[in-house]
């Protein structure tokens, strides 16, 4: 059997993330919960994603969910401040997902939250914090079958 179309977007967006040169490691089945970091000493990128909406078109369902990606830094000795890097990171990531080619071929819609804070960004410790990151994905698929994004005839 091949993969839903939702799995395809999210594994997509699993990828620009970890592509992202301030990023280590991205992750969106995390095995490590994010109050469980000690282990790692790069800045980690964590994805879920939420209940998803849909709505019937022609021969086509539109369906969107919001995206929550949650950014954490460690910071080193000389490193920029906490607030600075969530801000290179927020940047950064936003770009990626915005621009990205592959996305747009498969009509998939990515934009930044506008009903809450597209961003927020916490600290945990003076060299620990990050920033959480709300997007909204709009994506298709055929209305007969969850793993074609064409309608068939």
């Amino acid at each position: 059997m091949s993969t839903p179309v939702k799995t395809q977007v999210l594994d997509r967006i699993e990828t620009i993330g970890a592509a992202v040169s301030e990023v280590k490691i991205a992750l969106r089945h995390p095995g490590v919960k994010p109050s469980d970091l000690d282990d790692f000493d790069d800045n980690l990128v964590f994805l879920f994603d939420d209940d998803e909406t849909s709505e019937q078109r022609n021969r086509i369902t539109r369906k969107t969910f919001p995206l929550h990606i949650e950014c954490w830094i460690r910071r080193e000795q000389g490193m920029r401040a906490i607030s600075d890097a969530a801000d290179i990171l927020q940047a950064g990531i936003t770009s990626a997902l915005l621009t990205d080619t592959t996305l747009r071929e498969m009509s998939v819609r990515v934009s930044e939250r506008t009903s809450d804070p597209s961003a927020s960004k916490f600290y945990n410790t003076e060299q620990e914090g990050g920033v959480v990151l709300l997007y909204d994905v709009a994506y298709q698929h055929a209305r007969n079958s969850l793993y074609s994004f064409e309608p068939t005839n």
